[in-house]
């Protein structure tokens, strides 16, 4: 005897497979990979807005400067120049300075995160494109070496070359096939890298728009630059307003205690002092160092830059003679192929050169306080999005209507403020007004080329965005487009031109349509 299983269970046991075939699916499958166009000025704002430690800093800055409020209720009545001889107020004083120089650490701090994200994403972004370029470069060796493989075994066969020839072959194929595995590998390990970082799926693969380009390090004095790193070093700063806590505690020697106001003593205060510009005087000349090393560094990848440039000519030239020998049946694939793979192992060191020159150069750009990537900056920013309201404004505002006005009798009319001269003059018939069809075509907005008169047949053709307007003279039909509208007058032919009623194709345009009786004028308001 069959027993039916109740629906419930049924469905509960669909579900469940369903749930868990669901589960088991690899997370890439829920998502195609994107492929958006990316600059690198993006991918930083994207990093920005994606990192958790940028938030954390803002919301830093948000309580530091409260805080220097709520102090800074508290001196209100504190002469400018400080409290003198009033512990008390005193301490009230030196409570807001310090609350002032934590709200203005607070907001280097931020800075801080901000710049070191920049150089991550500028590094993340360009190691991508090296590892495109090394990608290319794998690719062109495979391809030489399969040519040499395909040689070698035909050698083979025909009893010119060694087994042990053809194992060489079959073993640099090999190591060129498990590179070009390994570049690609690489490669997606990058794309993974600069995904997370500027907050976009692992599978994503950005098509990055911002090439490398090599450009020299110029700068007038190291010294200077030197000098230049200490000045913008966030570090140093915030050690320099340690020392300044340190000597409010020096000219403003009260605190609170269990026992109420109490006097910091000199001898005790000072040499936190002296410690904290020790610490100065040795920060100071740790980022001259590494400004200075950093210097020499770029040099000399400048100046490998320029050897490599001669050894590219010289392959260029090897590639070059061997395509005509080549061309010629003067040479082998194979040997064409060897001098593609010799430029390309070329020009992959110099790609490879151009990024590390990049990311040292960016680097020292951070230290001696120069852009990294431009347009970033609070104050570029702050100008496009000016910019960009003042487009957004301009695209939502409505144009300002066209007003043209025609008086029957006159041969002219007038665009808003501007007379246009017509050698012949608009009449009115009934009531009706007529006017040439190129001045009524040209009030409307209609250009020369979009009206079509057929002299034959007595059609005329006027064209305006997604409209066709066809009207024949002696006709009370017009078609606008397919549809029939039918007038009480028809196109006329006088002193040998054409003659429209105005109104009929003003209002199939979506103009306005205005007849002042008295003043013998028609307005069309576009």
């Amino acid at each position: 005897m069959l027993v039916k299983k109740p629906r419930s269970i049924m469905l509960a046991l669909f579900l469940f497979l369903c749930f868990t075939a669901g589960a088991a699916l690899p997370v890439s499958w829920a998502k195609e990979p994107a492929s958006p166009e990316l600059s690198l000025k993006e991918a930083v704002l994207m990093a920005w807005s994606n990192s958790e430690d940028v938030k954390a800093a803002e919301l830093g800055v948000e309580k530091a400067e409260e805080q220097r409020q709520d102090a800074s209720h508290f001196v209100e009545m504190i002469p400018a120049s400080g409290p003198s001889g009033n512990p008390n107020a005193a301490i009230i004083w030196t409570n807001f300075l310090k609350a002032d120089i934590a709200w203005q650490m607070a907001k280097k701090d931020l800075q801080q995160k901000k710049d070191n994200i920049v150089v991550d994403v500028f590094t993340k972004y360009y190691t991508v494109i090296n590892c495109q370029d090394k990608l290319k470069k794998a690719e062109v060796d495979l391809a030489r070496d399969e040519e040499a493989l395909r040689v070698a075994r035909a050698g083979f066969r025909a009893g010119t070359v060694t087994g042990a020839a053809v194992t060489g072959a079959e073993a640099r194929a090999e190591a060129s096939r498990k590179a070009l595995e390994a570049a690609r590998a690489e490669l997606e390990k990058a794309y993974i890298s600069f995904n997370k970082v500027v907050g976009l799926w692992p599978e994503d693969r950005p098509v990055l728009t911002d090439a490398l380009s090599f450009t020299p390090l110029e700068i007038d004095s190291l010294d200077a630059e030197a000098a230049r790193a200490v000045e913008n070093s966030k570090d140093i700063w915030k050690l320099k307003q340690l020392v300044a806590i340190e000597q409010l505690d020096v000219d403003y020697p009260w605190g609170i205690g269990s026992g109420g106001v109490s006097y910091k003593y000199y001898d005790v205060e000072k040499p936190d002092v002296d410690i904290a510009e020790l610490n100065v005087a040795a920060a100071e000349s740790a980022i001259k160092e590494k400004v200075r090393t950093l210097y020499q560094d770029i040099r000399a990848t400048e100046e490998q830059y320029n050897a490599l440039l001669a050894a590219k000519q010289a392959a260029e030239e090897q590639l070059r003679v061997a395509r005509a020998l080549y061309d010629c049946g003067m040479t082998t694939l194979e040997k064409l192929k060897e001098a593609e793979a010799g430029c390309a192992e070329v020009e992959n060191n110099i790609a490879g050169l151009v990024y590390k020159h990049a990311i040292q150069v960016a680097n020292f750009n951070l230290l001696t306080g120069r852009p990294v990537v431009k347009g970033i900056s609070d104050e570029e920013l702050a100008a496009e999005r000016k910019e960009q309201a003042k487009r957004d404004e301009s695209e939502n505002t409505e144009p300002e209507p066209t007003v043209v006005r025609f008086v029957m009798g006159e041969k002219s009319f007038r665009v808003n403020d501007r007379d246009v001269e017509m050698d012949v003059a608009p009449y009115a018939i009934d009531g009706r007004a007529f006017l040439p069809v190129r001045y009524a075509a040209q009030a409307l907005g209609i250009p020369d080329e979009n009206i079509t008169w057929d002299g034959k047949t007595g059609m005329v053709t006027l064209v305006k965005g997604d409209r066709k307007i066809t009207m024949k003279v002696g006709s009370r039909v017009m078609l606008v487009n397919t549809r029939v509208v039918e007038m009480d007058v028809a196109p006329q032919v006088k002193d040998g031109r054409v003659f429209l009623p105005v109104r009929y194709l003003g209002e199939a345009l979506g103009a306005e349509f205005n007849w002042n009786y008295i003043r013998r004028e028609v307005t069309v308001t576009i």
